[in-house]
């Protein structure tokens, strides 16, 4: 990736090393997730979530050195199994299967907003989930909105909605725009996003797609089950980035606004 100087050899002891005064702590953090953990034309990391991390580093340098390895979704997770990384940064949202195996932050470092189902400019057909009964959404591996729109789905087994995949922008972009696929379900933040990145393409309708999540639709860092120390050092550190207005900067910065407080109107959702 470029970036080898940040690389954790895998070799390396299961549990996180003392290095003089601090513990190292291995993040393995998303390497193409623009604009919250990417890398950029030199190849560094980027990114809103990398940038919070930069700041929690700041705040706990007494007690923590935080080292970074850019890496792929799908092989975040697989690193905190195997020890190779003490945290997942990849912009998580919260599920219950993923809290069965991990242990979640409790703070979030930003707030999606409600999820809701996008779709191409004009269309009038599309309302609500039950509306894409004999159509194709399509969505992305491992995602929250892949749980959601998958729990709605087993919940309401007489609907008939084909479930595609799509990792990146453009084939979704393509597969909307050329009728492939019919529906794109994502977040607030997700979709406006996207549709921004192709001349706001997209509208999505007033209905918000069910969500047992209680967070207000935060996203969290990852951690491995008994990592609380750890867990609990970084959320205190958020907490203080919040109060001292460092995340709200962060996010006006990197992300145009701020995305770092709850939405109340769209808590009951």
């Amino acid at each position: 990736s470029g970036t080898s100087s940040t690389q954790s050899s895998g070799e390396e002891s299961q549990t996180a090393s003392t290095e003089g005064e601090t513990t190292t702590i291995k993040v393995g953090i998303g390497n193409s997730f623009f604009p919250f953990c990417y890398l950029d034309e030199n190849e560094e990391l980027a990114g809103y979530d990398y940038e919070v991390m930069q700041a929690i580093g700041e705040k706990l340098s007494d007690k923590y050195t935080f080292v970074y390895t850019p890496d792929a979704f799908n092989n975040l997770l697989v690193g905190l199994d195997t020890g190779a990384y003490d945290i997942a940064v990849h912009h998580y949202g919260y599920t219950e299967e993923r809290a069965e195996n991990y242990l979640y932050a409790n703070e979030p470092d930003f707030y999606t907003g409600p999820f809701r189902i996008g779709f191409v400019k004009g269309r009038t057909d599309i309302t609500d989930f039950d509306s894409l009964d004999g159509k194709t959404v399509v969505t992305s591996s491992g995602s929250m909105a892949e749980t959601l729109i998958l729990n709605y789905l087993d919940e309401h087994p007489d609907l008939d909605v084909k479930v595609e995949y799509a990792d990146t922008t453009e084939v979704r972009y393509s597969g909307l725009t050329n009728g492939l696929y019919d529906a794109f379900v994502a977040s607030e933040y997700d979709l406006d996003q996207f549709s921004n990145q192709y001349d706001g393409f997209l509208e999505y309708s007033d209905y918000v797609v069910p969500n047992n999540d209680t967070t207000g639709g935060g996203t969290f860092f990852v951690y491995s089950k008994g990592d609380e120390e750890l867990r609990d050092a970084i959320d205190e550190a958020i907490v203080a980035l919040r109060e001292d207005g460092t995340l709200k900067e962060i996010s006006e910065s990197v992300l145009g606004a701020d995305y770092t407080e709850p939405e109340t109107e769209s808590s009951e959702s």
